[in-house]
Protein backbone atom coordinates (compact mmCIF):
# COMPACT_ATOMS: atom_id res chain seq x y z
CA UNK A 1 0.00 0.00 0.00
CA UNK A 2 1.45 2.94 -1.06
CA UNK A 3 0.33 6.59 0.36
CA UNK A 4 1.11 10.24 -0.31
CA UNK A 5 1.34 12.78 2.23
CA UNK A 6 1.28 15.93 1.46
CA UNK A 7 2.44 19.42 4.03
CA UNK A 8 0.64 22.44 3.02
CA UNK A 9 1.48 26.11 5.26
CA UNK A 10 -1.58 27.48 4.47
CA UNK A 11 -1.77 31.65 5.02
CA UNK A 12 -3.80 31.76 8.51
CA UNK A 13 -6.42 34.24 6.83
CA UNK A 14 -7.12 31.83 3.98
CA UNK A 15 -7.32 29.05 6.22
CA UNK A 16 -9.99 30.30 8.35
CA UNK A 17 -11.84 31.63 5.36
CA UNK A 18 -12.29 28.68 3.77
CA UNK A 19 -12.90 26.58 7.24
CA UNK A 20 -15.49 29.08 7.63
CA UNK A 21 -17.37 28.99 4.32
CA UNK A 22 -17.45 25.39 4.76
CA UNK A 23 -21.15 23.75 4.93
CA UNK A 24 -22.39 22.72 8.09
CA UNK A 25 -23.67 20.20 9.45
CA UNK A 26 -26.92 18.59 9.00
CA UNK A 27 -26.94 16.40 11.95
CA UNK A 28 -31.21 16.54 11.55
CA UNK A 29 -30.99 14.59 8.75
CA UNK A 30 -27.99 12.95 6.72
CA UNK A 31 -28.25 14.96 4.03
CA UNK A 32 -26.78 18.60 3.22
CA UNK A 33 -28.17 21.64 2.54
CA UNK A 34 -29.31 20.55 -1.31
CA UNK A 35 -31.10 17.45 -0.01
CA UNK A 36 -28.66 14.96 -1.18
CA UNK A 37 -27.49 11.81 0.44
CA UNK A 38 -25.38 9.21 1.02
CA UNK A 39 -23.56 7.67 -2.19
CA UNK A 40 -23.04 3.93 -2.86
CA UNK A 41 -19.64 3.36 -1.58
CA UNK A 42 -18.24 0.38 -0.49
CA UNK A 43 -15.42 -2.25 -0.05
CA UNK A 44 -12.46 -4.27 -2.25
CA UNK A 45 -9.06 -4.82 -2.28
CA UNK A 46 -5.96 -3.12 -4.24
CA UNK A 47 -3.52 -0.54 -3.67
CA UNK A 48 -2.95 2.51 -2.01
CA UNK A 49 -1.65 5.89 -3.60
CA UNK A 50 -2.49 9.72 -3.27
CA UNK A 51 -4.84 12.26 -5.07
CA UNK A 52 -4.87 16.25 -5.14
CA UNK A 53 -4.77 18.50 -1.96
CA UNK A 54 -8.13 20.09 -0.60
CA UNK A 55 -6.77 23.63 -0.91
CA UNK A 56 -5.18 23.37 -4.45
CA UNK A 57 -2.20 22.43 -6.19
CA UNK A 58 0.57 23.63 -3.70
CA UNK A 59 1.13 20.65 -2.01
CA UNK A 60 4.15 18.71 -2.67
CA UNK A 61 3.54 15.09 -2.72
CA UNK A 62 6.31 12.58 -2.07
CA UNK A 63 5.85 8.68 -2.62
CA UNK A 64 6.46 6.40 0.11
CA UNK A 65 7.49 2.67 1.25
CA UNK A 66 4.32 0.24 0.50
CA UNK A 67 4.91 -1.58 3.82
CA UNK A 68 3.94 0.04 7.41
CA UNK A 69 7.51 1.56 7.71
CA UNK A 70 8.82 2.05 11.76
CA UNK A 71 7.12 5.06 14.01
CA UNK A 72 9.16 8.35 12.84
CA UNK A 73 10.06 11.11 14.63
CA UNK A 74 6.84 12.09 16.79
CA UNK A 75 8.10 15.78 15.74
CA UNK A 76 7.54 15.62 12.30
CA UNK A 77 3.81 15.78 12.03
CA UNK A 78 3.07 14.82 8.55
CA UNK A 79 4.94 12.32 8.70
CA UNK A 80 3.34 10.46 12.40
CA UNK A 81 -0.15 11.58 10.47
CA UNK A 82 0.70 9.37 7.11
CA UNK A 83 2.16 6.70 10.10
CA UNK A 84 -1.01 6.87 11.80
CA UNK A 85 -3.63 6.25 9.19
CA UNK A 86 -1.07 3.21 7.71
CA UNK A 87 -1.46 1.82 11.14
CA UNK A 88 -5.48 2.01 11.15
CA UNK A 89 -5.70 0.68 7.13
CA UNK A 90 -6.33 -2.88 8.08
CA UNK A 91 -8.57 -1.91 10.86
CA UNK A 92 -11.39 -0.35 8.60
CA UNK A 93 -14.24 -2.66 8.26
CA UNK A 94 -16.74 0.14 6.23
CA UNK A 95 -16.24 2.11 3.06
CA UNK A 96 -12.42 2.67 3.79
CA UNK A 97 -11.81 -1.12 3.50
CA UNK A 98 -9.63 -2.32 0.45
CA UNK A 99 -9.42 1.39 -0.35
CA UNK A 100 -7.48 1.10 -3.62
CA UNK A 101 -6.41 5.05 -2.73
CA UNK A 102 -5.85 6.98 0.50
CA UNK A 103 -4.10 10.08 0.25
CA UNK A 104 -2.96 12.45 3.49
CA UNK A 105 -2.60 16.11 3.65
CA UNK A 106 -1.60 18.12 6.79
CA UNK A 107 -2.10 22.02 7.50
CA UNK A 108 -0.70 24.11 9.75
CA UNK A 109 -3.19 26.05 11.34
CA UNK A 110 -3.74 29.81 13.75
CA UNK A 111 -2.74 29.81 17.07
CA UNK A 112 -2.82 32.99 17.64
CA UNK A 113 -5.35 33.93 20.62
CA UNK A 114 -6.98 36.38 19.12
CA UNK A 115 -7.18 34.88 15.64
CA UNK A 116 -7.52 31.08 16.44
CA UNK A 117 -10.98 29.22 16.10
CA UNK A 118 -11.57 28.12 19.51
CA UNK A 119 -12.45 25.02 18.48
CA UNK A 120 -9.36 23.72 17.53
CA UNK A 121 -8.13 24.33 21.80
CA UNK A 122 -4.84 26.04 20.55
CA UNK A 123 -3.52 23.16 18.46
CA UNK A 124 -1.52 24.04 15.07
CA UNK A 125 -1.73 20.85 12.86
CA UNK A 126 -4.53 19.54 11.30
CA UNK A 127 -4.82 16.63 8.72
CA UNK A 128 -7.02 15.68 5.76
CA UNK A 129 -7.36 11.99 4.71
CA UNK A 130 -8.46 11.10 0.74
CA UNK A 131 -10.47 7.81 0.11
CA UNK A 132 -10.90 6.69 -2.99
CA UNK A 133 -13.49 3.93 -2.19
CA UNK A 134 -13.94 0.54 -4.40
CA UNK A 135 -17.39 -0.63 -6.14
CA UNK A 136 -19.03 -3.31 -4.08
CA UNK A 137 -22.58 -4.80 -3.59
CA UNK A 138 -21.79 -4.49 0.53
CA UNK A 139 -24.94 -3.09 1.93
CA UNK A 140 -23.23 -2.15 5.57
CA UNK A 141 -20.38 -0.47 3.98
CA UNK A 142 -22.45 1.53 1.58
CA UNK A 143 -24.39 2.62 5.03
CA UNK A 144 -23.95 5.83 6.86
CA UNK A 145 -22.62 3.22 9.46
CA UNK A 146 -19.75 2.36 7.25
CA UNK A 147 -18.55 5.18 6.03
CA UNK A 148 -18.71 6.65 9.71
CA UNK A 149 -17.06 3.27 11.53
CA UNK A 150 -13.97 4.13 9.39
CA UNK A 151 -13.74 8.08 9.77
CA UNK A 152 -14.19 7.25 13.39
CA UNK A 153 -10.73 4.88 13.30
CA UNK A 154 -9.14 7.73 11.96
CA UNK A 155 -10.18 10.25 14.09
CA UNK A 156 -8.92 7.99 16.94
CA UNK A 157 -5.62 7.28 15.73
CA UNK A 158 -5.10 11.72 16.03
CA UNK A 159 -7.00 12.29 18.98
CA UNK A 160 -6.25 9.11 21.85
CA UNK A 161 -2.71 9.43 22.02
CA UNK A 162 -0.13 11.70 22.02
CA UNK A 163 -1.26 13.78 18.82
CA UNK A 164 -4.75 14.88 20.72
CA UNK A 165 -2.50 17.70 22.06
CA UNK A 166 -1.71 18.70 18.46
CA UNK A 167 -4.33 18.00 16.10
CA UNK A 168 -6.94 20.54 15.67
CA UNK A 169 -9.17 18.61 13.15
CA UNK A 170 -9.26 15.64 11.14
CA UNK A 171 -11.32 15.65 7.85
CA UNK A 172 -12.00 12.28 5.97
CA UNK A 173 -13.54 12.54 2.27
CA UNK A 174 -14.54 9.37 0.63
CA UNK A 175 -15.06 9.70 -3.43
CA UNK A 176 -15.93 7.28 -5.54
CA UNK A 177 -12.55 7.92 -8.13
CA UNK A 178 -9.43 10.04 -7.29
CA UNK A 179 -10.27 12.92 -9.07
CA UNK A 180 -14.07 13.03 -8.56
CA UNK A 181 -15.53 15.78 -5.73
CA UNK A 182 -16.09 14.16 -2.49
CA UNK A 183 -18.92 11.67 -2.12
CA UNK A 184 -18.89 11.97 1.91
CA UNK A 185 -16.91 13.74 4.24
CA UNK A 186 -16.59 13.52 8.38
CA UNK A 187 -14.82 16.10 10.11
CA UNK A 188 -13.88 16.04 13.67
CA UNK A 189 -12.64 19.62 15.76
CA UNK A 190 -10.89 19.01 18.89
CA UNK A 191 -12.95 20.53 21.00
CA UNK A 192 -15.73 18.34 19.48
CA UNK A 193 -12.73 15.04 20.28
CA UNK A 194 -12.49 15.88 23.76
CA UNK A 195 -16.34 15.43 24.12
CA UNK A 196 -15.66 12.08 24.33
CA UNK A 197 -12.78 12.00 27.03
CA UNK A 198 -10.75 8.51 26.93
CA UNK A 199 -13.70 6.78 25.36
CA UNK A 200 -11.74 5.67 22.40
CA UNK A 201 -12.22 1.49 22.65
CA UNK A 202 -11.35 0.87 18.82
CA UNK A 203 -14.83 -0.23 18.02
CA UNK A 204 -17.22 2.17 18.48
CA UNK A 205 -18.18 4.74 16.10
CA UNK A 206 -19.03 8.02 16.22
CA UNK A 207 -22.94 9.22 14.96
CA UNK A 208 -23.52 11.68 12.61
CA UNK A 209 -24.62 14.22 15.02
CA UNK A 210 -21.87 14.47 16.98
CA UNK A 211 -19.29 15.01 14.71
CA UNK A 212 -18.58 18.95 14.18
CA UNK A 213 -19.31 18.62 10.40
CA UNK A 214 -20.66 15.89 7.91
CA UNK A 215 -22.17 16.06 4.57
CA UNK A 216 -23.11 13.16 2.82
CA UNK A 217 -24.48 13.11 -1.22
CA UNK A 218 -26.01 10.45 -3.20
CA UNK A 219 -28.00 7.30 -2.31
CA UNK A 220 -28.08 5.06 0.28
CA UNK A 221 -29.15 3.67 3.85
CA UNK A 222 -29.19 5.86 6.76
CA UNK A 223 -28.53 3.06 8.79
CA UNK A 224 -26.19 3.67 12.49
CA UNK A 225 -25.83 0.74 14.68
CA UNK A 226 -27.81 1.01 17.53
CA UNK A 227 -25.96 -0.26 20.46
CA UNK A 228 -22.02 0.52 19.32
CA UNK A 229 -22.02 4.39 18.90
CA UNK A 230 -20.00 6.19 21.29
CA UNK A 231 -21.48 8.29 23.94
CA UNK A 232 -20.62 11.84 24.40
CA UNK A 233 -19.40 12.96 27.92
CA UNK A 234 -20.59 16.25 27.38
CA UNK A 235 -22.98 18.10 25.87
CA UNK A 236 -21.85 19.86 22.07
CA UNK A 237 -22.26 23.59 21.89
CA UNK A 238 -25.88 24.57 20.66
CA UNK A 239 -26.22 26.12 16.79
CA UNK A 240 -28.23 28.84 15.99
CA UNK A 241 -31.56 28.73 17.57
CA UNK A 242 -35.06 29.81 15.96
CA UNK A 243 -37.66 31.10 18.07
CA UNK A 244 -40.49 28.85 19.26
CA UNK A 245 -43.57 30.12 20.87
CA UNK A 246 -46.17 27.40 22.24
CA UNK A 247 -48.24 27.65 18.86
CA UNK A 248 -45.26 26.81 16.78
CA UNK A 249 -44.00 24.02 18.88
CA UNK A 250 -47.76 22.56 19.03
CA UNK A 251 -48.05 22.49 15.34
CA UNK A 252 -44.82 20.74 14.39
CA UNK A 253 -45.38 18.25 16.98
CA UNK A 254 -48.43 17.80 15.50
CA UNK A 255 -46.84 17.13 12.13
CA UNK A 256 -44.15 15.29 13.45
CA UNK A 257 -46.32 12.51 15.42
CA UNK A 258 -48.48 12.18 12.54
CA UNK A 259 -45.65 11.38 10.11
CA UNK A 260 -44.18 9.20 12.49
CA UNK A 261 -47.15 7.63 13.40
CA UNK A 262 -48.13 6.83 9.90
CA UNK A 263 -45.16 5.17 9.25
CA UNK A 264 -44.55 3.01 12.06
CA UNK A 265 -48.00 1.79 11.58
CA UNK A 266 -47.81 1.13 7.74
CA UNK A 267 -44.15 -0.97 9.20
CA UNK A 268 -46.19 -3.10 11.68
CA UNK A 269 -48.76 -3.69 9.16
CA UNK A 270 -45.97 -5.01 6.41
CA UNK A 271 -44.32 -6.58 9.40
CA UNK A 272 -47.63 -8.90 9.62
CA UNK A 273 -47.94 -9.59 6.48
CA UNK A 274 -44.57 -10.81 6.56
CA UNK A 275 -43.25 -8.28 3.61
CA UNK A 276 -39.98 -7.54 5.33
CA UNK A 277 -38.49 -6.01 1.73
CA UNK A 278 -41.50 -3.08 2.26
CA UNK A 279 -40.72 -3.16 6.40
CA UNK A 280 -36.77 -2.42 5.65
CA UNK A 281 -38.14 0.51 3.22
CA UNK A 282 -40.33 1.31 5.77
CA UNK A 283 -37.83 1.40 8.69
CA UNK A 284 -35.07 3.52 6.50
CA UNK A 285 -37.84 6.34 6.18
CA UNK A 286 -38.49 6.18 9.44
CA UNK A 287 -34.52 6.69 10.41
CA UNK A 288 -34.52 9.44 8.11
CA UNK A 289 -37.62 11.32 8.98
CA UNK A 290 -36.74 10.90 13.12
CA UNK A 291 -32.94 11.93 12.69
CA UNK A 292 -34.34 15.25 10.61
CA UNK A 293 -36.83 15.90 13.59
CA UNK A 294 -34.79 15.60 16.47
CA UNK A 295 -32.37 17.97 14.52
CA UNK A 296 -35.58 20.89 13.72
CA UNK A 297 -36.31 20.60 17.36
CA UNK A 298 -33.00 20.80 18.55
CA UNK A 299 -32.90 24.06 16.94
CA UNK A 300 -35.92 25.50 18.63
CA UNK A 301 -35.74 28.06 21.69
CA UNK A 302 -38.53 27.50 23.67
CA UNK A 303 -39.90 29.42 26.58
CA UNK A 304 -38.85 27.79 29.93
CA UNK A 305 -41.79 26.13 30.26
CA UNK A 306 -42.17 23.96 27.50
CA UNK A 307 -38.24 23.05 27.51
CA UNK A 308 -39.15 19.72 28.62
CA UNK A 309 -41.75 18.94 25.98
CA UNK A 310 -39.16 20.02 23.97
CA UNK A 311 -36.43 18.01 25.36
CA UNK A 312 -39.16 14.68 25.46
CA UNK A 313 -39.85 15.29 21.59
CA UNK A 314 -36.18 14.84 20.94
CA UNK A 315 -35.65 11.60 22.85
CA UNK A 316 -38.74 9.97 21.62
CA UNK A 317 -37.42 10.83 18.06
CA UNK A 318 -33.78 9.61 18.69
CA UNK A 319 -35.48 6.31 20.18
CA UNK A 320 -37.65 6.39 16.23
CA UNK A 321 -34.21 6.73 14.97
CA UNK A 322 -32.41 4.19 16.75
CA UNK A 323 -35.83 1.53 15.96
CA UNK A 324 -35.73 2.23 12.31
CA UNK A 325 -31.85 1.27 12.32
CA UNK A 326 -32.40 -1.81 14.54
CA UNK A 327 -35.21 -2.80 12.38
CA UNK A 328 -34.28 -2.48 8.73
CA UNK A 329 -31.15 -4.48 9.90
CA UNK A 330 -33.51 -7.02 11.03
CA UNK A 331 -35.32 -7.02 8.21
CA UNK A 332 -32.32 -7.03 5.93
CA UNK A 333 -30.20 -9.35 7.33
CA UNK A 334 -33.40 -11.35 8.64
CA UNK A 335 -31.86 -10.91 12.35
CA UNK A 336 -35.17 -11.22 14.65
CA UNK A 337 -32.88 -10.46 17.06
CA UNK A 338 -32.79 -6.86 16.08
CA UNK A 339 -36.47 -6.58 14.92
CA UNK A 340 -37.07 -7.59 18.87
CA UNK A 341 -34.68 -4.82 19.98
CA UNK A 342 -36.24 -2.30 17.39
CA UNK A 343 -39.78 -3.17 19.00
CA UNK A 344 -38.57 -2.19 22.23
CA UNK A 345 -36.90 0.70 21.16
CA UNK A 346 -40.61 1.73 19.77
CA UNK A 347 -42.17 1.38 22.82
CA UNK A 348 -40.07 3.41 24.59
CA UNK A 349 -40.10 5.82 21.70
CA UNK A 350 -43.92 5.64 21.73
CA UNK A 351 -43.76 6.40 25.84
CA UNK A 352 -41.64 9.39 25.49
CA UNK A 353 -43.68 11.01 22.77
CA UNK A 354 -46.88 10.46 24.53
CA UNK A 355 -44.90 12.05 27.69
CA UNK A 356 -43.94 15.23 25.37
CA UNK A 357 -47.74 15.00 23.43
CA UNK A 358 -48.81 15.66 27.30
CA UNK A 359 -46.47 18.26 28.33
CA UNK A 360 -48.14 20.49 25.55
CA UNK A 361 -51.68 19.38 26.27
CA UNK A 362 -52.18 17.00 22.98
CA UNK A 363 -53.48 13.76 22.28
CA UNK A 364 -51.75 10.81 23.44
CA UNK A 365 -51.39 7.87 20.84
CA UNK A 366 -52.27 4.59 21.95
CA UNK A 367 -52.90 3.20 18.46
CA UNK A 368 -51.73 -0.87 19.15
CA UNK A 369 -49.99 -0.99 15.62
CA UNK A 370 -47.15 1.38 16.74
CA UNK A 371 -45.39 -1.71 18.08
CA UNK A 372 -44.72 -4.81 15.75
CA UNK A 373 -47.12 -7.17 16.40
CA UNK A 374 -44.61 -9.83 15.52
CA UNK A 375 -41.04 -9.94 16.01
CA UNK A 376 -40.76 -13.15 14.41
CA UNK A 377 -38.95 -13.22 10.48
CA UNK A 378 -41.28 -15.17 8.19
CA UNK A 379 -42.55 -17.76 11.07
CA UNK A 380 -44.08 -20.01 8.42
CA UNK A 381 -41.22 -20.63 6.50
CA UNK A 382 -40.34 -24.30 5.30
CA UNK A 383 -37.25 -25.31 5.66
CA UNK A 384 -35.12 -26.85 2.95
CA UNK A 385 -36.49 -30.20 1.83
CA UNK A 386 -39.70 -29.33 3.24
CA UNK A 387 -42.19 -29.81 0.12
CA UNK A 388 -45.20 -27.24 -0.05
CA UNK A 389 -47.97 -29.40 -1.10
CA UNK A 390 -51.15 -28.02 -2.80
CA UNK A 391 -53.95 -28.89 -5.35
CA UNK A 392 -53.75 -26.81 -8.88
CA UNK A 393 -56.53 -24.63 -9.64
CA UNK A 394 -59.26 -26.85 -10.64
CA UNK A 395 -58.20 -29.19 -7.38
CA UNK A 396 -57.78 -32.23 -10.01
CA UNK A 397 -53.80 -32.91 -9.75
CA UNK A 398 -51.76 -32.48 -6.59
CA UNK A 399 -48.35 -31.51 -6.57
CA UNK A 400 -45.08 -30.99 -4.83
CA UNK A 401 -42.91 -28.42 -5.03
CA UNK A 402 -39.51 -27.68 -2.58
CA UNK A 403 -36.43 -26.93 -2.06
CA UNK A 404 -33.36 -29.26 -2.25
CA UNK A 405 -30.05 -27.68 -2.27
CA UNK A 406 -28.06 -24.69 -3.27
CA UNK A 407 -24.65 -23.82 -5.06
CA UNK A 408 -22.48 -20.56 -4.52
CA UNK A 409 -20.17 -19.52 -7.35
CA UNK A 410 -18.18 -16.52 -8.67
CA UNK A 411 -18.58 -17.87 -12.40
CA UNK A 412 -20.20 -20.85 -14.49
CA UNK A 413 -19.96 -22.67 -17.67
CA UNK A 414 -22.85 -23.00 -19.66
CA UNK A 415 -22.77 -25.55 -22.80
CA UNK A 416 -25.43 -25.92 -25.75
CA UNK A 417 -24.64 -27.79 -29.00
CA UNK A 418 -23.47 -24.34 -30.38
CA UNK A 419 -20.71 -23.45 -28.09
CA UNK A 420 -19.35 -23.18 -24.35
CA UNK A 421 -19.79 -19.79 -22.58
CA UNK A 422 -18.35 -19.35 -18.99
CA UNK A 423 -19.76 -16.44 -17.44
CA UNK A 424 -18.30 -14.37 -14.26
CA UNK A 425 -19.87 -12.59 -11.57
CA UNK A 426 -19.32 -8.66 -11.84
CA UNK A 427 -16.90 -7.02 -8.92
CA UNK A 428 -19.01 -7.45 -5.81
CA UNK A 429 -21.26 -10.11 -6.81
CA UNK A 430 -21.57 -13.81 -6.86
CA UNK A 431 -24.09 -16.50 -7.71
CA UNK A 432 -26.45 -18.48 -5.90
CA UNK A 433 -28.25 -21.21 -7.62
CA UNK A 434 -30.77 -22.55 -5.80
CA UNK A 435 -32.17 -26.61 -6.84
CA UNK A 436 -36.08 -26.71 -7.25
CA UNK A 437 -37.86 -29.90 -7.29
CA UNK A 438 -41.96 -29.67 -8.79
CA UNK A 439 -43.42 -33.57 -8.51
CA UNK A 440 -46.92 -34.67 -9.26
CA UNK A 441 -48.03 -36.62 -6.74
CA UNK A 442 -51.72 -37.53 -6.70
CA UNK A 443 -54.33 -37.25 -9.50
CA UNK A 444 -57.99 -36.93 -8.60
CA UNK A 445 -60.04 -37.14 -12.02
CA UNK A 446 -62.12 -34.95 -13.69
CA UNK A 447 -59.73 -33.09 -15.50
CA UNK A 448 -56.37 -33.36 -17.42
CA UNK A 449 -53.64 -35.06 -15.26
CA UNK A 450 -51.12 -32.48 -16.81
CA UNK A 451 -49.66 -29.54 -15.02
CA UNK A 452 -47.58 -27.01 -15.93
CA UNK A 453 -44.66 -25.81 -13.08
CA UNK A 454 -44.24 -22.53 -12.03
CA UNK A 455 -42.15 -20.08 -14.34
CA UNK A 456 -38.76 -18.71 -13.07
CA UNK A 457 -40.50 -15.27 -12.43
CA UNK A 458 -42.35 -16.87 -10.02
CA UNK A 459 -39.75 -17.14 -7.78
CA UNK A 460 -38.02 -14.32 -5.60
CA UNK A 461 -35.03 -14.47 -3.74
CA UNK A 462 -35.28 -12.13 -0.57
CA UNK A 463 -31.56 -11.46 0.96
CA UNK A 464 -30.33 -8.23 2.63
CA UNK A 465 -33.93 -6.63 2.91
CA UNK A 466 -33.85 -6.79 -0.99
CA UNK A 467 -34.91 -9.07 -3.53
CA UNK A 468 -33.76 -10.86 -6.43
CA UNK A 469 -35.30 -12.59 -9.74
CA UNK A 470 -33.63 -15.36 -11.09
CA UNK A 471 -31.33 -14.86 -14.50
CA UNK A 472 -31.87 -18.31 -16.71
CA UNK A 473 -28.52 -18.76 -18.99
CA UNK A 474 -29.20 -20.65 -22.19
CA UNK A 475 -27.70 -24.18 -21.97
CA UNK A 476 -26.53 -26.61 -19.41
CA UNK A 477 -24.84 -25.80 -15.94
CA UNK A 478 -21.11 -28.00 -16.26
CA UNK A 479 -20.24 -29.55 -12.32
CA UNK A 480 -23.92 -28.11 -11.10
CA UNK A 481 -26.87 -29.13 -13.14
CA UNK A 482 -30.04 -28.27 -15.28
CA UNK A 483 -31.27 -25.01 -15.58
CA UNK A 484 -35.37 -25.01 -13.99
CA UNK A 485 -37.60 -24.24 -16.75
CA UNK A 486 -41.12 -24.00 -17.28
CA UNK A 487 -42.51 -27.25 -18.59
CA UNK A 488 -45.29 -29.58 -18.37
CA UNK A 489 -45.65 -32.79 -15.89
CA UNK A 490 -47.70 -35.83 -15.59
CA UNK A 491 -48.54 -38.13 -13.28
CA UNK A 492 -45.88 -39.61 -11.41
CA UNK A 493 -43.97 -37.19 -12.70
CA UNK A 494 -41.22 -34.76 -11.80
CA UNK A 495 -38.83 -31.62 -13.17
CA UNK A 496 -36.05 -30.33 -11.34
CA UNK A 497 -33.64 -27.52 -12.00
CA UNK A 498 -31.69 -24.58 -10.69
CA UNK A 499 -32.80 -21.04 -10.49
CA UNK A 500 -29.78 -18.73 -10.99
CA UNK A 501 -29.65 -15.28 -8.74
CA UNK A 502 -27.11 -12.65 -9.26
CA UNK A 503 -26.29 -11.29 -5.60
CA UNK A 504 -24.33 -9.18 -3.65
CA UNK A 505 -21.36 -11.13 -1.94
CA UNK A 506 -22.31 -10.55 1.35
CA UNK A 507 -25.15 -12.52 0.87
CA UNK A 508 -24.86 -15.37 3.15
CA UNK A 509 -27.79 -18.33 2.10
CA UNK A 510 -27.97 -19.52 5.38
CA UNK A 511 -29.75 -15.85 5.75
CA UNK A 512 -31.63 -15.98 3.01
CA UNK A 513 -35.57 -16.75 1.70
CA UNK A 514 -36.78 -18.21 -1.28
CA UNK A 515 -40.39 -16.98 -2.04
CA UNK A 516 -42.64 -18.86 -4.84
CA UNK A 517 -45.99 -17.05 -5.87
CA UNK A 518 -48.21 -19.19 -6.94
CA UNK A 519 -51.73 -17.37 -8.54
CA UNK A 520 -55.12 -18.19 -7.02
CA UNK A 521 -53.05 -21.38 -4.17
CA UNK A 522 -50.30 -19.57 -2.06
CA UNK A 523 -47.20 -18.04 -1.58
CA UNK A 524 -44.42 -20.57 0.04
CA UNK A 525 -41.24 -19.56 1.80
CA UNK A 526 -38.64 -21.51 1.96
CA UNK A 527 -35.54 -20.32 4.30
CA UNK A 528 -31.95 -22.13 2.45
CA UNK A 529 -30.07 -22.51 6.49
Amino acid sequence: MQYLTSCLHIPALALVLTLLCAAPCAAAGWSDSAGMQLPPLAIGNGTVNGNASLFGSEAAETPVATATPAPPDPDDYAAMAEYLVDTMKDRFTGAAAGAPEIAVSTFEVITDADLADPAYLGCGQAVKVDIVTNTSGDVLAESLWGHEVDATRIAEAFFSGDFKGKTAFVAVFFRDQSNADYSSKFMLTAKDASRFGNEWDGSSYIRWSDWSDAVVRGNGVPYEDPETAMEPLQEADAGEQIPCDYDTLKSAATEATESIASTVSEMSIQASNQDYGTVATLAVDLTGSARAYAGEFETYSVPDALDPAREQFIEAFEYYEEAGSAIWYGAAFTDADHIDLGNTYLSEAQDSLNAALDGLNLRKIEDTTLTLQSTDLYPDALDMGEPYKFLDSKEVNKISVGVRSYVVRKSFETSTDDEVKITRAPYGKQYLFVLMEVTHIGYYGGGSSKYKTPSPADYTLIAEGAEYKPSQPSGYLKGIGSVYASGTIDRKDYSSGYLVFEVPESVDPAETYLKLSIKGIGTPIWNLS
